[in-house]
């Protein structure tokens, strides 16, 4: 994986090949990984998940999205809810139901 560096420097401390920053520093990075080719293998800590009120956007074919519902439209509040694209069909399925 190439060096994730935010668009700009300010207040950026590096260290290796991680930085900590401020918040808009966070924003560029993420804006880096959607413009590059970037494969990740791996989560150090925890991917917090926040619920949405509506699902997201069918992704584009050989993508996912993965995402907690509240309710609103595909599963119960509190499932994880994961949404794939694959030979031009998108499926909708719960990861985790959380009545269970």
């Amino acid at each position: 994986m190439g060096d994730c560096k935010p668009v700009y420097d300010r207040n950026v401390a590096y260290t290796g090949t991680t930085y900590t920053s401020t918040i808009k520093d966070v924003r560029a990075a993420l804006d880096w990984i959607k413009d590059n080719t970037v494969s990740v293998t791996s989560v150090s800590n925890a991917l917090l998940l926040v619920e949405k009120s509506a699902d997201p956007a069918d992704p584009a074919e050989g993508k996912s999205v993965i995402w907690q519902s509240d309710g609103t439209g595909a599963g119960d509040d509190g499932d994880i809810m994961i949404k794939i694209t694959a030979g031009g069909v998108t499926k909708t399925k719960t990861i985790v139901d959380f009545s269970v």
